[in-house]
């Protein structure tokens, strides 16, 4: 599970001993834990400060029940060891070295941009709701595709689509990427540019699915043709 960060939470303790931490009260100039935000069951990077100069640096699973803190001590005073705590400890919340290396590589690989470039017939568009086309290929588990910005034309022909949309979507999830009915039932070729476009569900849900172009429903006019470049990344959730 990820850890969970959260802004300027220190609190004391007076537990004894290598056990499992019972959390008092924050320490002045700082928030509670769950004040912060945290909730039973997430995980967090933290540090313990004792007397003598001993510390410990751990990942521990907080519970608002009894307002505890398990220890899973990763490095320490004490040889990497939990440490004997003297009842006078403080704790907080921080984030670690090993932290920041796994943000530095999931950021590289959410903002690896590729792109793609389709050009779709009339008879693809007039059955488009029922064979849509794929996109991009489904990412491994874990992963899913973000949609950075994506640019239509609408080249009109001699007869006007009828009304209806043209999605782009993961699977038969909600609609990621739409151009508007007026658009496709044009009578002129346009042309539309959409950037820095917001992800519409959570990324939990999209994992592991392809993206297709779709409609909800079959033209039943239309000759003309339609052109998507779009850029993208693969996020990790």
């Amino acid at each position: 599970m990820a850890n969970t960060y959260v802004d300027r939470a220190m609190m004391t303790t007076a537990t004894t001993g290598t056990g499992t931490i019972t959390l008092g009260s924050a320490v002045p100039g700082y928030q509670s834990f769950a004040t912060a935000g945290l909730t039973t069951g997430q995980t967090v990077r933290y540090c313990i400060q004792d007397v003598s100069n001993t510390w410990e640096i751990g990942i521990g699973t907080y519970t608002t029940s009894g307002t505890t803190l398990t220890r899973g001590a990763t490095e320490s005073s004490n040889s990497g060891s939990a440490i004997s705590l003297s009842g006078s400890a403080t704790v907080f919340i921080t984030i670690g070295a090993a932290d920041l290396s796994l943000l530095a590589t999931k950021q590289y690989v959410d903002t690896a941009m590729q792109h793609i470039r389709i050009s779709l017939t009339s008879a693809q568009i007039l059955n488009l709701y029922t064979t849509p086309i794929l996109l991009v290929a489904a990412p491994p588990a874990g992963q899913y595709i973000l949609i950075m910005a994506a640019g239509w034309s609408v080249v009109f022909n001699t007869i006007a689509y009828s009304s209806t949309a043209v999605t782009v979507q993961w699977g038969s999830v909600s609609t990621a990427v739409g151009l508007p009915a007026a658009s496709v039932a044009t009578t002129t070729s346009q042309m539309t540019f959409n950037r820095s476009l917001a992800l519409s569900v959570a990324p939990s849900s999209i994992t592991g699915i392809g993206l297709t172009i779709t409609s909800p429903s079959n033209p039943t006019t239309g000759n003309g043709t339609i052109n998507l470049d779009l850029w993208y990344s693969i996020g990790t959730a």
